[in-house]
Order: structure tokens, then sequence, then C-alpha cells
């Protein structure tokens, strides 16, 4: 039998605010104002309009009127009936509630037997009528008021003097049957309605206690007792103003009638206490999103972050940026860069840890939703409304065009995370960093470092959309016999040929306005620059072998006067001069001891000795002996030889096993990183005779030559021009 109370009319009501909230939440907008509206709208209809709602049943019909004071009554079919009444009649109240929600269930026709179809048969139960089954070989016997009785055939004294109590009586049984006794012997208690046998005797059926917990319930809940229910000083009974109501426990043994207690104040209250629960556990699962959104872009953003980057921001300098804005934005990159870098260190740890806060965030995600939602649209949301919010949208931020300046901002988040799960994490991060180590960053190899700067030269790391610089041959020999006939020198031509306003530079038209950020000469010189430490001294184009040796450089003695050296070098067409302290010993380029070379001189070196006592041995004594090279030497290293003598355009000689094999001209191989590979000298210098270079080297004597009357210019001052030619070549 249903209980005759209804559900708290506030309770549906909040149920479907929940879902009101809940709706607008999705569609960004405030939950609470809408539900206090709504809640403001139900107080404010009028009372007239004010109805009880209209009711079913699926075993009975309903007629009357729902208006306020009108009586409903409920008919229940055949075999149904409401605590044994087939009609029922229920009065909606003042405000639209009816008192009771009373529903038609089955008769159980069994329980009005006063026999129980006796100690043989069972009794079975169909709408509207009871019938009795008897067992095999019982006798059935039809009482005096109509009933089925079943009984074995036979006498039994099993009952003896067994007393079943003021509520039964006791029926022998021919044998023990374990389907219809509860007793321990072959007899039974044949009850009244409302009695059961508990094996011994007859005893009431108990209804069980009920609790409210708005008042307190005392007397008996046994069939033919009173239970009573005391409401508490500010409650009253639900449907009145009682503060006390008596049940009776009804003769099935259940309770057909729950009434309970209720206050206004508490009920506001506890609607005030469920609006709050409803608002924490919305706020924790905002939290829990937000968390799991942090520990997945945290993770994104952090881990694809290399600490070898981070370095090499702290390690660039201000002085090399271009711009103000750049010069700022390193600033700002340098910060970040100092607050990420010491939380990289440990990237095991760091990669627990959010790992961690992203599985404690998910895992207590659904603990709340469930409060506000079913489970199936907690699913819903969690596969939509959570992976777009706390997983794809944070994760494409943290790792967008801010991701250092982001990264750096939640640093201060992630250490305080690291402390408070260190005690997890640690120890899990100690694991994989033995079975998994991070091995240590290397530094970049030559070959990366060239891809580098192959893609920062090009604005597309596609094929090349410019044709790289180069210098047209017809301008090299133009200029150069314009040097010639000014210095007599082929060195300081090629220098000329560096100056933007006189080379001619061809090819070279940007596409676009913002380029990249090296040109395509700068990346060249890069290049060649590390090409320097790849190859060797004597593959280089600036190694002069025995052959090339005997062609370009001339040999003279020590005592040999500067300008009758100069004059007879360009007569031989040759670039430069070894001297040794004396040529006894020498065959050139055979033999050539290296305890008797003094210095190797450019032709312009002997230019600067205008007197004409001033010896080459003189020279000799500014420039130096030059430094000796191994045949395992690259030609960087041959050019920090030169930079440590303090001429890195010198010469260089190059030994092996104390056997002379040639001479490395470190200004050729500094000039070969700005200009193309040249032709032969012998091209450039054809179109010139000997007595053009003669009359040139003349004009230059004369206009070098001193006043009659000035003094000699010492060897000191000569080699204080050394010294600035020098540095002149330091900073080339």
């Amino acid at each position: 039998m249903a209980p005759i109370t209804g559900p708290p009319p506030w309770n549906d009501g909040y149920r479907g605010g929940t879902w009101v909230m809940l709706f607008m939440v999705l569609v960004m907008a405030a939950a609470m104002p809408a539900a206090g509206e709504t809640d403001a709208a139900t107080t404010s209809e009028a009372p007239s309009s004010v109805k009880c709602s209209a009711k079913k049943d699926p075993h009975g019909s309903w007629q009357g009127s729902t208006e306020p004071r009108g009586t409903y009554t409920l008919h229940c079919d055949h075999g149904y009936g409401v605590e044994g009444n087939r009609t029922v009649t229920l009065v909606c109240s003042e405000d639209g509630h009816w008192p009771a929600d009373p529903w038609c269930e089955n008769i159980d026709d069994c329980e009005s037997l006063i026999h129980d179809c006796g100690p043989a048969g069972l009794c079975v139960d169909h709408k509207g009528k009871a019938q009795c089954l008897c067992e095999h070989g019982a006798i059935m016997h039809k009482a005096d008021n109509g009933e089925v009785v079943c009984f074995l055939p036979g006498d039994s004294e099993q009952c003896g003097q067994k007393n079943c109590g003021s509520h039964g009586v006791c029926v022998d049984l021919r044998n023990y049957q374990d389907s219809f006794d509860t007793g321990d012997t072959a007899f039974r208690c044949s009850c009244e309605q409302g009695y059961h046998d508990d094996g011994h005797s007859c005893q009431p059926r108990d209804c069980g206690g009920q609790n409210d917990r708005m008042g307190t319930w005392t007397g008996s809940s046994l069939y033919g007792g009173e239970y009573t229910l005391h409401c508490d000083d500010d409650a009253f009974v639900w449907g009145g103003s009682q503060k006390a109501i008596t049940i009776a426990c009804p003769m099935s043994g259940v309770w057909t009638n729950h009434p309970r207690c209720t206050s206004p104040m508490r009920e506001a209250s506890d609607a005030n206490r469920a609006r709050m629960i409803f608002w924490a556990n919305f706020g924790a699962s905002g939290l829990c999103i937000c968390a799991a959104a942090l520990a997945a872009g945290l993770t994104m953003g952090l881990l694809s972050i290399l600490p070898r980057e981070m370095e090499i921001i702290q390690h660039t300098r201000n002085e090399d940026c271009a711009t103000e804005e750049e010069r700022m934005k390193l600033k700002t990159q340098k910060s970040a860069a100092q607050l990420v870098l010491p939380v990289l260190q440990d990237r095991h740890l760091l990669l627990v840890t959010l790992l961690l806060l992203n599985a404690l965030a998910n895992e207590a995600l659904p603990i709340f939703l469930d409060e506000l939602v079913s489970p199936f649209v907690a699913v819903l949301l969690s596969v939509t409304f959570v992976l777009l919010c706390g997983e794809v949208l944070p994760s494409a931020v943290f790792t967008g065009p801010l991701q250092l300046i982001i990264a750096s901002t939640f640093v201060p988040v992630v250490k305080v995370l690291q402390c408070f799960l260190y005690v997890i994490a640690k120890p899990i991060a100690v694991l994989l960093d033995r079975h998994l180590p991070h091995d240590t960053e290397d530094l970049y190899t030559r070959a990366e470092i060239r891809a580098v700067l192959g893609l920062h030269g090009k604005a597309d790391p596609g094929p090349a959309t410019s044709t790289p610089a180069r210098v047209e041959p017809s301008t090299l020999v133009a200029v150069e016999e314009a040097a010639v006939g000014l210095l007599g020198s082929v060195v300081e031509p090629l220098r000329n040929i560096c100056d933007p306003p006189t080379a001619v530079v061809v090819g070279m038209q940007d596409e676009e306005d913002a380029g990249p950020p090296l040109d395509p000469l700068e990346v060249q010189l890069c290049d060649g620059v590390i090409g320097l430490g790849d190859k060797k001294v004597m593959d280089s184009a600036a190694f002069k072998d025995l052959r090339r040796c005997d062609r370009a450089f001339f040999v003279a003695a020590s005592s040999s006067t500067a300008t009758s050296v100069a004059a007879a070098a360009l007569r031989a067409d040759t670039e430069a001069v070894v001297v040794f302290k004396s040529l006894r010993r020498v065959r050139w380029p055979f033999e050539a001891p290296f305890e008797e070379l003094l210095a190797i001189l450019r032709i312009e070196d002997l230019l600067v000795a205008t007197a004409e006592h001033v010896t080459v041995g003189d020279l000799c004594t500014i420039v130096g002996q030059p430094p000796i090279v191994g045949t395992d030497y690259t030609v960087t290293d041959s050019l920090d030889a030169l930079i440590d003598v303090g001429v890195p355009s010198g010469f260089a000689v190059i030994q092996r096993d104390e056997e002379f094999l040639g001479i490395f001209d470190g200004e050729e191989a500094l000039t070969a990183l700005l200009l193309p590979p040249l032709p032969p000298p012998s091209r450039l210098k054809s179109d010139m005779s000997l007595d053009k270079r003669l009359a040139a080297l003349a004009a230059v004597a004369d206009a070098l030559q001193p006043p009659a009357d000035a003094p000699d210019v010492p060897l000191a001052s000569l080699g204080a021009i050394k010294e600035e030619r020098s540095a002149k070549s330091l900073g080339v």
C-alpha cells in the first residue's frame, strides 16, 4: 500500500531550478537571478488561480473538483483499494496542495481468510479473490463460512496442550511440512488477521519504527497499538496545524500512512543550505576545470621549452639588437627565461607534478558534476565543454606566441604545486630519472648552425627566392688597375672591392620590404667562417704549395735595401718577399731552413721605408718571424696562430717533421670570406705591362719621398706604422 503523504512541495521546484541554472550556465548567463525571478513570479500569482494538480491512477479513476476546498474522490477497480477501502476522498487546500497522495493497490484476499486454507493448503491471491491449493493426498473441505480448508486424513496429537494464544488455534499436522510451518514441530498456529505465527504462538505484526527530523515518535508500532508523532515547538504536522498525530499499524504489518512534521523556517533554511551546496558544487566543478586547464596548458607550454633556448636568450647581448623594440623584447624575454630555466632543470619532477594536478582535477570533477546534473549529462559535458575548455584551448594558448611570457607568469604557481605534491612527485621523478634519464642537451653541431643560418637568411625556409650576391669580374679588373696605378699593390684593391660604393653588386633584390634577419651576404660570411674550422689548412685556397711559392714569393737576404727588393719583386711579378738571414743555405722553395727565415713581407710593407739605407732586415724586426703550423691544423687554427703573433693577415709557414711544405696566406683566407673565388692573379694583371707597374712604383716612391732637408724616418716610426696597420687588420 502506498504512503498517504507526498514529497515536499519545494522539492520539484528546486529540481527544476537546478536544470534552469545549469542551462543558464551553459549559455553564460546568471542562474541565481533567474531562479529568484521564478520564485517571485510563483508567489505573486493571484490566489484565485491556484488549483490542486489533477491525479491519475492506473487501477482506478479520480472524480471531483481540483479547486480549493473541492472534494476529489478516488474509485479503485475490483480487487484494488486504499487500506482496504474501495474509495478515498481528498479536499484541496487553500494553497493548492493535496493533504495526501493515495493510490490503488492490490488487496491481498488471503489475509481475509480465517483458516488460511487449512494446515495442508496454500493460499494464492488473485485479482478480487483468493485460491487455496492443497497438498498431494490432502482432503479439501469447505467450512461453514465458505472457506476452503485442506487437511491430511488421520488423527494427530502433536498439539497436545500447546496454546497458540488468544489470537490463534493450534492445528495438528500429520507430517512436518517445511513449506508451511514456522515452528520446529509438526503443528502450526492458525492466527487471526493482524497476527502471525512466530513458531510458538500468534504475535501481532510489527510495522517498524519511523523517524522524523522535526519531531519524535512514541508508542507501539505493533498491530493494535498506537504510534504518536510529537512535532517540535516550531513545527506542525504537514497538511494541517496539529502538533501531534497518532496512527496504528494495519493488519498487513506495513505502514500505509507516513505523516511528518514540517516547519516553514526550517524549510527556508534547508532551501538556502541546498542552494549553497549547489553553488559550492558548481564552484568546485569550475575550480576542477580551471585546474585541469592549468595543468594541461603548463604541461604543453613548459615542457615544450628547451633549456638551451633559454640559455641562448640569456646570453644574447642588448647591444646586438638593431632597434629599440628588439631591445625591449629581449629584456622581457631575459626576465622570463630567468624564471623559467630553474623550473626546467628537473623536467621529470615538473612533468609528474603537472600530471598529478591534471589527474586530481579530472577525477574530482565527476564527484561534483553528479550533484548538479544526471550522469548522462555529466558525461556529455565532460566530452564537450570540459574537453574544449579544459584541454584544447589551454594547450593552444600556452603554446601560442606568448608562450614564454605566460609560462614565466605561472612559475610561482608551479613551485607551490611542487611543494604540495613533492612527497608523491619526487619519488616518481627519481624513478624516471633512473630508468629514463634525460640526456644533457648538446650544443648545436656545425651542420645545424649552418642550417640555422640558412633559415634566418631567407623569409621562407623553402627554396631560395633571391640570387646570391656576386661581383662582376670586369669590376675586379678595373678596381685592381686603379689601385695598382696608385699604390703598386695587389692586396689593397681587394679590400676596396668590398666597399659598397666601389663594388658593383648584382642579383640582390628583396621581394619583400620586411626581409629575414640576415641578408645573403651575412649568411655567406658566417657560413664561410664556420667553414674555416672544417677545412684543413692544406686544403684551403690560401695555402701555397712549393710550386705556387716559387711563382708568388721573391727571396731576399736581410741585408738588401727595401726599395731594391720591392723593385725586383715587382719585376718578378710576385706577391710577397721571403727574407732570410743569408741565402747561402737556401734553395727556394725546396730548401728553406726555418731558423734562417726572418719574415715574410708584402710589397706594401716594403713601401713604408722611404730612406734608402733601410734594409729588409730592419723591417723584419717589426713584422717578426712567421708562426709554424702543422698539416693537421685547420684554417681557423692557422688564423689563431697569426693572431697570437699580432698579424692576422700575415703569413704562416707549414711544416711536417721540419720539412717545408708551403706558406699559408692569412689575408687571402680572410678575403675569401668577403668575395667569391677570384680568377688567377695572372688574369687580372696580364693587361698591365711591366713598364706600367714600374712606373706606378716610381710614382709612389716619389710621392712618399720626404724633402731633402728632412731627417730620415727612424725604425721606431716604422714600427708605429706597422702596429697601426696590424690594428686595422685585426679590426677587419
